[in-house]
Order: C-alpha cells, then structure tokens, then sequence
C-alpha cells in the first residue's frame, strides 16, 4: 500500500454468486473508477474471484478457517446468519452461525489495514448518498422469522456492466488442460444441499445427457461448478470430459470464464453459473420455474442468447432436442417450443411487483405451470 494513500475495502462477500454477479462486482467497479480511483482499493470474495474485479489493487480470498464451514449462500448474506434465522430449506442442524464468524474475519482484515481504510460491506444497511438508494440488508438483533430480513438489491443502472473475461492465466491453464483446440459445451451441474435443493436436476440425468453429447456432437465437454454446488465434485467428472470442478480454488473461476470464452454453449439448471454463462458472452440453455424467468432475463445484461424452459426436471430427451437445434443439428421442438414460448412470455408481462403474488400462483397452477 502506497504511503499517503487511503485504503478503500469492498467486502467480504460470502452471499450467493447469482447476487454477486448482478447485484455486487459491477457496482464496486463504479465507486472503484469514480468517486474512489485515488485510493488504495482492496476486494474480498471467495477465492478465485479476481476476475470480477479488475480495478482491484488487491484481491483478498476469505480465509480458509472461515470456508471450512458448511456455507449456505442467501442473498448478501447466508441461511444460519443470527440465531437460526433465515433459515434453510434442507438441514438446518449442519449449519454454523455465520455472522459472528465473518465478524471474527472482518476483524483480523482491519488489523492488516490502515486505521483510516475505509470499509463498504455488501449486508451493511447503508444509504448511499450518490445513488440517494438504500443498500445491503437490514438485519434484526432477535429474529423470529425470514420475513423480518429487507434485503435492498443494488439496481443494474447503478452498475458498470461489462462482458467477463478471463486473465491471461485463465486461458494458459485451459490450453495446458486441452489435448487440442476443439470449441466446447460446458455443463454445469447443480446440486447444492441446503438452499433450494429443489432445483437440482439429477445426477443420473446429467450422466445420460453428457453420454448423448458426447456421442452425438464433435464438440469436447467441459464440466463446470465448484465443490459443494455441483455434481462430479467428487469421484471425477463423467469420462472424456474436462474437468473444471476440482481445480485449484484459486484459480476455477479464471479457468471456467476462459473455457466459456471456447464454448458454443452452456447447458444447466438455473442457477449463478449459468449467468456467469451469459455474462461471458456465452449462449446458453437453462430450465426452472416459470415465475423465475422475468428476473434471470433482467439479469442477463449482456443480452446474450438464453433459452429457458419453464419446469424444474424435464425429461432428457427435451434438452437434448433443444441442444440438437441450437447447435443446428436438429429440428425445432415444436409442442415444447410453443409450451415455452407461451409461458415465458405468460410471466414476462406480469408486472415486477405481483410476480410473488397468490393470484398469480393460483392461475399458474390451474395451467399445470411449476412456479
């Protein structure tokens, strides 16, 4: 750190990676150009995010002895964070408090900076006297329920928004992986236990998929994730496959930004690594409820071109005809297409404010739609 120079520290981040991508990294970036370009700016999130933040002077990974503890990711902050609250959808009894815990992290942070620095976390309820918004999360002392948890989003128009790349390190690591110079398919493979465990697609069908693949295209499989959200993390990808899972923490996400720079497109349930998909420019294919729909679109800034089937477990066989034509080597799937067609765009022209409302989820149900 240069003397003279204030420290500005953005994080840490321990939230979901779907908020992180649309609701934290392109905001930093703002203040990090603007109102802080002077200072000193150092950026904490989990390791191997570096990418995110390329106006960082400093990338500072969460410390190994607070990620030894099963982390439940919910917005800005985790399921467990004070006295139980907000709780999990699966297995609660596993789950640590986490606030205290990332109190302890953000207190040994302070002792290795300048007494001046100044700290902008992403949960701290703040206003924000640029954006003349409120921010973060406002989280009570005692809770006795979810509900009593606001979380304030921060908007995309407040954002710099750019497309993902790797570094020069991400893409040397890929090619010393690759045995040749074929584009890619990656697969993300979903499956976290805690937090809506719901919308994992099983392992068996990603298996089947992934075979079908391999046998019917001539592109190469990349497998995409990271331990504890994904499939294959242990045992090894299907084979034939890259790996992308079991790599160096801190280096996965270079990594995986490098191998959808390769890819022709992304395949998996709904979840951040698809945006991530999108926000590198990818193409991608993605399933889940048709109330989830209008919010994936909005965060997919990049415009990039996203099909999304509206049911949380189709058959094989579906996204297998939609991979076929995508990819131009299949016919259109007409039933299914006009089913997807006519229900996304159900849900796109529903106002913002009654997308949670039991009018809505009625009339949806009585359609035979997941929501």
């Amino acid at each position: 750190m240069k003397k003279g120079v204030r420290t500005v520290f953005f994080g840490p981040f321990v939230g979901e990676f779907g908020w992180e991508l649309i609701s934290w990294h392109g905001w930093v970036k703002r203040p990090c150009r603007t109102r802080y370009r002077n200072h000193h700016k150092v950026v904490c999130s989990f390791p191997g995010r570096y990418p995110l933040y390329p106006d960082a002077d400093e990338f500072w990974p969460l410390p190994k002895k607070f990620l030894k503890n099963p982390i439940s990711p919910r917005g800005y902050i985790t399921d467990n964070w004070i006295k139980g609250f907000p709780k999990p959808n699966n297995k609660p009894f596993e789950l640590p408090e986490v606030m205290p815990l990332i109190t302890e992290v953000i207190k040994d942070f302070k002792k290795k900076l300048p007494k001046d620095a100044h700290f902008i976390v992403p949960w701290e309820f703040r206003y924000d006297h640029v954006d003349k918004k409120y921010y973060g999360v406002s989280v009570p002392a005692d809770p006795s329920s979810d509900k009593e948890f606001k979380t304030y989003p921060i908007p995309l128009s407040n954002q710099f928004l750019e497309v993902l790349r790797p570094t020069p390190k991400g893409v040397k690591t890929l090619g010393q992986m690759m045995d040749d110079d074929r584009k890619l398919i990656s697969i993300f493979p979903r499956h976290r236990a805690f937090r809506r465990p719901d919308k994992t697609w099983r392992r068996r069908k990603y298996e089947i998929m992934i075979k079908s693949i391999w046998q019917k295209f001539e592109f190469r499989i990349a497998v995409l994730g990271e331990p504890g959200g994904a499939f294959f993390a242990e045992g090894g990808v299907p084979k034939g496959c890259i790996d992308l899972i079991n790599v160096d923490s801190n280096l996965r996400l270079d990594v995986q930004l490098a191998a959808l720079n390769k890819s022709v497109l992304a395949v998996g349930g709904l979840s951040g690594a698809i945006l991530l998909a999108l926000l590198a420019g990818c193409p991608a294919l993605t399933w889940g409820t048709a109330s989830g729909w209008p919010g994936f679109k909005r965060g997919n800034y990049t415009k990039t071109k996203l099909i999304y089937y509206p049911s949380q477990d189709p058959p094989v066989k579906t996204i297998l005809e939609y991979i076929g034509w995508i990819l131009k080597r299949g016919k259109v799937p007409i039933t299914n297409e006009f089913k997807r067609v006519l229900i996304t765009s159900l849900c796109e022209h529903v106002p913002h404010f009654m997308e949670k409302s039991k009018l809505l989820a009625k009339f949806k149900k009585s359609l035979g739609v997941e929501f």
